[in-house]
């Protein structure tokens, strides 16, 4: 969440569109996909596309930056979903804060069984537990070395920035 902050923020101070905004997500993603890839060619994981959306110091949000940032969430979320057109296996909704589970729950009965299923929303802590990610799917298993510690994990996060996507 801070991430997509701080990038919503960047591209509004380079004065670039919304639609700027979600063709970089895609490259994002292309590229995790690509490490996902480059990792299940080696042997390693299971090759499934399954996404930690970390939402932590999103609470700290003002209503004008939300507001300000809304476009570019939009156009994000609109590039992603009509470029994989449902390829993401699952998708986990880490660190949520509280306000969400009010807009989740307005927003669940307009979406799509099968997204439904996909999505799934972590309890509101401050750092995730491994124990949070719910698993009845064992290609969308999370091991505790593919997250930092605030999500439950135990990736080294001296290395910078990583990709944190289970593959």
């Amino acid at each position: 969440g801070s991430e997509w902050r701080r990038a919503m923020l960047n591209c509004r101070n380079l004065k670039l569109t919304p639609t700027d905004f979600g063709r970089a997500r895609i490259y994002w993603h292309e590229a995790c996909l690509g490490l996902v890839q480059q990792a299940h060619a080696r042997g390693e994981g299971n090759g499934a596309f399954v996404a930690v959306l970390d939402l932590g110091g999103m609470e700290s949000m003002g209503m004008r930056e939300a507001l300000a940032g809304y476009p570019f969430i939009k156009a994000s979320i609109m590039a992603i979903a009509l470029h994989y057109s449902g390829a993401m296996r699952r998708v986990y909704v880490a660190r949520p804060p509280r306000t969400f589970f009010m807009l989740w729950n307005m927003l669940k009965p307009f979406l799509a069984p099968t997204t439904l299923q996909k999505v799934k929303v972590l309890p509101c802590r401050a750092a995730q537990r491994l124990e949070d990610y719910p698993s009845d799917d064992p290609l969308c298993t999370v091991q505790a070395s593919a997250l930092p510690p605030e999500l439950g994990g135990t990736a080294d996060a001296s290395q910078g920035t990583r990709l944190y996507w289970e593959g």
